[in-house]
């Protein structure tokens, strides 16, 4: 198994995709970084409101209010989140949830 996280995919797209690479014996015909110009017809992309370049600056979009129901809602929907979370080194332990959830009540972005 070859764990990618999302932030170090983002953050040096052609290391990781060598990475990847490296791992399945496998190359890619178009760049990761490249992504966005291949149009596939069959590949909604309505729900991901089109594609776009890779972008850094989203990375913790998700601790926006915004999101706040949805994150709820994966948090009760999968309550192996937070384990995994800490396995894969995204958090220390589970204090980042009532965190988040004092900053949401209080009407502020988390993190």
């Amino acid at each position: 198994m070859l764990i990618v996280r999302y932030e170090d995919l983002v953050a040096d797209v052609d290391c990781e995709q060598r990475r990847i690479e490296e791992f399945t014996g496998q190359t890619v015909s178009v760049p990761f970084a490249r992504f966005n110009e291949v149009e596939r017809p069959d590949f909604d992309t309505s729900t991901l409101n089109g594609l776009r370049p890779i972008e850094q600056s989203l990375i913790a979009r998700w601790a926006c209010a915004d999101h706040r129901d949805r994150i709820e809602q994966v948090l009760g929907e999968l309550p192996e989140l937070p384990q995994a979370l800490i396995d894969f080194g995204y958090a220390p332990d589970t204090r980042w949830i009532e965190e988040w959830r004092a900053g949401m009540r209080q009407g502020m972005r988390w993190g």
